[in-house]
């Protein structure tokens, strides 16, 4: 995070955890999770900076089978790199993860970030399950606890934030997706 005055600055990403489906797919696995969420957090928390060695090693090859001259994908010059990176102030970042359901996912996620950009500090936005129920809703409070014991397994600092607490009806959605009601 960027710290201007009192104010924190940063960025949220919306990871998708890629698995396997076999070890022979493992390689390819970890390349769509350089696609999806290093893209946007090797440039910031990688100690090199830039784009992730796997992409810009794919892009170069995919610009070579194109016949172009260079990849399509643009370097980062060392100002960039620089500007990029200063808001680490040289302690480790926070990352800003907005994610619902799933978390053996989030479990595989925090721990591919931290064993690739170092003890980082997350922030679990907009999570949560829809549910079917009236305000009797154990089956969501079930999960919420279910999911916290989970990730708290996998790291004890980070921020997390429930996705609603109130009923949700615009979109359509037929699920309610809050804790509570609010009864006008």
């Amino acid at each position: 995070m960027l710290r201007l005055g009192g104010w924190k600055v940063g960025i949220a990403n919306n990871p998708v955890w890629i698995q396997a489906s076999s070890p022979e797919h493992e390689e390819l696995a970890e390349l769509a999770r350089q696609f999806g969420i290093g893209r946007y957090a090797h440039p910031i928390y990688s100690k090199a900076g830039g784009w992730p060695p796997k992409v810009i090693k794919l892009m170069e090859e995919y610009g070579r089978r194109m016949g172009y001259a260079s990849s399509p994908l643009p370097p980062f010059s060392e100002e960039e790199i620089k500007l990029i990176r200063v808001g680490r102030f040289g302690h480790p970042g926070q990352v800003m993860i907005s994610a619902s359901g799933y978390s053996e996912g989030h479990q595989h996620q925090l721990v591919w970030l931290r064993r690739t950009y170092g003890n980082l500090s997350f922030w679990i936005t907009e999570n949560g399950s829809g549910s079917i129920h009236d305000i009797h809703d154990e089956d969501r409070i079930e999960f919420i606890r279910e999911h916290l014991k989970e990730v708290l397994m996998w790291t004890s600092n980070m921020v997390y934030t429930k996705w609603t607490s109130m009923i949700r009806i615009e979109g359509g959605y037929p699920e309610i997706l809050r804790v509570s009601t609010l009864m006008w």
